[in-house]
C-alpha cells in the first residue's frame, strides 16, 4: 500500500498495542486474506491438511459429553424442576460448529458465496483490499434481509482456536485445532 501508509500503520500499532516490529509483508497478506476470505482460505486448508476422521471422532466425543452433562443435570439435587428443565433444553439446543461448513468443499457453492467479488491477479494489493472490503459490506447488507441462519459459521476453519459462545449457545472447533499436537482421531480420547 506504500511505505508512508505502512509507517503510519506501524506507528499506530506501536502506540495502541505496543507492537514494536512491523509484520513482514507475507504475514500481513496472509493475515488479511485469512480474515477477509475466511471460507476460501478455510477450504484450501481443509482440502490439503484436514483428516476427516477427526471430525467424526470429535462429534462422538461431544455426544458423550452432552449425555454426561444431561445425566448430571438429572441427578443433581440443588436445582428445582423448572431450572433443570431450562438447563436441559439449553443443553439439547446447543449448536455444534465442527471443523468447517460443508459448503466450502463444493467449489460451485464456494464460488456462489463469493459472487460479485472480482479480484484480478493484475490488481494492486490496495485494489484487492478495497474490492474485498466493498464485497464484504455488500454481503453484510444482503444478510440483513435474510432470516438469521443460526448455523452459519463465523470463523475460519484454518484458525487454531476452540470455544463455547454463550450468546449463540454454540460450541466451535475449527479444523485447525483438530490436528496434532492438539487433537487427532488416533489419540486416546482422554488426551
Amino acid at each position: 500500500m506504500g511505505e508512508r501508509y505502512e509507517d503510519i500503520s506501524q506507528e499506530f500499532n506501536r502506540i495502541m498495542y505496543g507492537k514494536q516490529q512491523k509484520a513482514t509483508r507475507w504475514k500481513d497478506c496472509t493475515s488479511q486474506t485469512m480474515h477477509r476470505l475466511q471460507y476460501a482460505t478455510g477450504a484450501i486448508y481443509v482440502k490439503k491438511a484436514f483428516d476427516q476422521a477427526s471430525k467424526n471422532v470429535i462429534l462422538e466425543m461431544i455426544d458423550d459429553l452432552q449425555e454426561a452433562f444431561r445425566e448430571i443435570l438429572l441427578t443433581n439435587d440443588w436445582m428445582d424442576e423448572r431450572t433443570r428443565s431450562t438447563a436441559l433444553d439449553k443443553a439439547n439446543q446447543m449448536l455444534r460448529q465442527i471443523a468447517y461448513p460443508d459448503f466450502i468443499l463444493n467449489d460451485e457453492k464456494l464460488d456462489e458465496h463469493y459472487d460479485g467479488l472480482d479480484v484480478r491477479e493484475s490488481d494492486t494489493y490496495s485494489e484487492m483490499l478495497e474490492k474485498v472490503a466493498r464485497w464484504g459490506i455488500e454481503y453484510s447488507f444482503k444478510r440483513l434481509i435474510r432470516p438469521v441462519d443460526r448455523s452459519e459459521f463465523n470463523f475460519n476453519s484454518a484458525v487454531i482456536n476452540a470455544y463455547y459462545s454463550y450468546t449463540s449457545n454454540s460450541i466451535k472447533f475449527p479444523a485447525a485445532i483438530l490436528q496434532a499436537p492438539f487433537f487427532h482421531h488416533t489419540f486416546p480420547r482422554l488426551v
